[in-house]
């Protein structure tokens, strides 16, 4: 096997993975590779058929507020916070990666939602339009995670013909459905809505051949 790490000094715990190629990156977010674990869809994966079958869980009329349907409930999830070095070797020498510093600074929750729905934002806590947050009992206050390295010291080298990608890991869980708002028993609104906790926030080494 290619001597792909020489003396690696770190002072944050990184996971090392050799020849590991990482599924087809998916954007969603802002953040890359997001892939639920197991089955289940995420709230862009719906399609109309889907909605149509959803929107009947939430049809029964109202005089005021919301009806709302689970689709997904605390699912797991992870995906691809950021990518901090990304060194492609396809040359005879190896390259060094010397030292590293990373500052990351994550929402513990984050949403998204589609149709007539809306996103509400208050001191930069971004919540569910119209009263739907509290309808649905989540709490959308802003919490932020931050991993940060003073400073990492490392003998790392991307030896030739290996791809090497520091990055950092997110895990979390995931939660959607289809929600529709009741005003004088006229169904005013319409959408599905979607939520997902970070629960975890970590930095990772993946080294490629090539």
């Amino acid at each position: 096997m290619l001597n792909i790490i020489k003396k690696a000094t770190i002072v944050c715990l990184f996971v090392v993975f050799v020849g590991l190629t990482l599924s087809q990156v998916s954007a969603y977010m802002g953040y890359d590779n997001v892939q639920l674990v197991g089955n289940g869809k995420l709230l862009r994966d719906f399609t109309d058929k889907d909605y149509q079958t959803y929107y009947k869980e939430v049809s029964k009329k109202k005089m005021m507020g919301w009806r709302y349907h689970y689709v997904n409930t605390n699912h797991r999830i992870k995906f691809v916070g950021e990518t901090v070095k990304d060194v492609y070797n396809d040359g005879k020498s190896p390259v060094k990666i010397g030292e590293v510093r990373t500052r990351k600074e994550a929402r513990s929750i984050e949403i998204t939602v589609s149709g007539s729905l809306s996103i509400k934002s208050s001191k930069n806590t971004p919540f569910f339009g119209d009263g739907l947050s509290s309808a649905l009992k989540i709490d959308t206050k802003y919490k932020s995670m931050v991993e940060q390295t003073e400073k990492v010291e490392t003998n790392l080298q991307a030896d030739p013909g290996t791809h090497l990608i520091i990055y950092y890991q997110a895990e979390g869980t995931v939660s959607n459905g289809v929600a529709a708002q009741y005003i004088a028993w006229a169904r005013v609104k319409q959408g599905g809505f979607e939520y997902f906790r970070i629960h975890s926030y970590y930095p990772r080494i993946e080294i490629r051949r090539i």
